[in-house]
């Protein structure tokens, strides 16, 4: 597949064998909903479609797992 992938943006990839992933791309490197990251180079060969999405509802973020903590 020949697709340039924009920096910051959110996409939804549709991989040969009929699985879906929704990966933020960053640096060269996909980041996927679950936090592991892959090297886009080896994704796209496996790849039957990507395209720009949205970003998803349920992303945690580091500050989700914090406890939120008051000032003296």
């Amino acid at each position: 597949m020949d697709i340039e992938l924009k920096e910051e943006t959110w996409y939804e990839i549709t991989l040969a064998i009929g699985k879906k992933f929704t990966a933020f791309h960053k640096d060269g490197e996909l980041i996927f909903t679950d936090g592991s990251t892959k090297y886009s180079g080896d994704i796209l060969p496996y790849a039957s479609s990507m395209s720009p999405c949205k970003a998803p509802d349920d992303v945690l973020q580091i500050v989700d797992f914090l406890p939120d903590l008051e000032e003296d």
